[in-house]
């Protein structure tokens, strides 16, 4: 796939309508009285692998009263990562936020607490409002769309009410830290975890991935270089096998390999450009 992407948030004119002005002021308020140290403490405690399938009660990250207007999926996507780069900015602004907390998580806490999150349920398959090509700059970003809740994993997983672990999506990022690989429509994923002695978690929800056909999305994340990184969403893949490899030091990773199997919507990723202006 191209390295072509849509971008997010480029530009001026923060505010596209009234509604941005009025959820902007009360989450503006909420950043003010928002301590930043106890906002990245209290995320770190929230555990996202607890989403239960197949009739059960599932736990969720919020309802959306502010996305219960006639909006489409699409529209709510934009709007939730209009808020997010707004939140974000106030808190990127100030310099002691910045080299104690990470803008970014709490941006994505503020959103969530005040119930303005999408996409809120662990979903197998394609997220509404999400398309082939769409680009974001955080991982707390994807998170506050549901695209990819876990922002310290590059897996994220559901388990079913019976203990089922199915992968939902994947961040395969590339670099010098990372052996995750592209060639077209596949790609060779290198598990999580430094010395991976069993299939456990991510890795052993891939594997039940595979065992099951279930789809799972993937995003590819980009080094750009300077630290920085740009993840963009590549659409659903499917496991289609995987093996174990000997590292140094007797240790071992587990290697899996996928293959694309639809592109969202059938659209290329200029057809599928996500222009948010903020």
């Amino acid at each position: 796939m191209s390295k072509k992407r849509s971008t997010l948030n480029r530009g001026k004119g923060m505010f596209k309508d009234d509604d941005d002005v009025i959820e902007f002021a009360t989450m503006k308020a909420s950043t003010s009285e928002l301590n930043q140290r106890q906002a990245s403490n209290a995320y770190g405690r929230i555990s996202p692998h607890v989403a239960e399938s197949g009739g059960g009660k599932s736990q969720t990250h919020g309802t959306i009263p502010l996305m219960e207007r006639d909006l489409t999926p699409r529209e709510k996507v934009i709007k939730a990562l209009r808020l997010f780069k707004m939140i974000f900015m106030e808190l990127y602004r100030d310099p002691e936020a910045r080299r104690s907390t990470r803008p970014d998580h709490d941006a994505r806490l503020i959103l969530k607490n005040q119930n303005m999150c999408v996409n809120t349920e662990y979903i197998i398959g394609e997220v509404p409002g999400i398309r082939v090509g769409d680009s974001f700059d955080y991982k707390a970003e994807m998170s506050v769309v549901g695209l990819h809740f876990a922002l310290m994993s590059g897996v994220d997983y559901l388990k079913t009410r019976r203990g089922r672990m199915l992968a939902t999506s994947i961040v395969a990022s590339e670099g010098t830290d990372y052996n995750n690989v592209f060639m077209g429509d596949q790609l060779l994923y290198c598990g999580i975890g430094k010395d991976q002695t069993s299939l456990e978690k991510g890795n052993r929800a891939l594997m039940c991935s595979m065992k099951q056909n279930s789809p799972v999305r993937v995003t590819r994340g980009y080094d750009l270089g300077n630290g920085k990184t740009s993840f963009v969403y590549q659409g659903l893949y499917v496991v289609e096998t995987y093996w174990v490899e000997e590292r140094a030091a007797g240790k071992r990773v587990f290697r899996f390999k996928l293959r694309r199997k639809v592109l969202g919507g059938g659209e290329s990723s200029r057809e599928a450009s996500l222009q948010i202006q903020a």
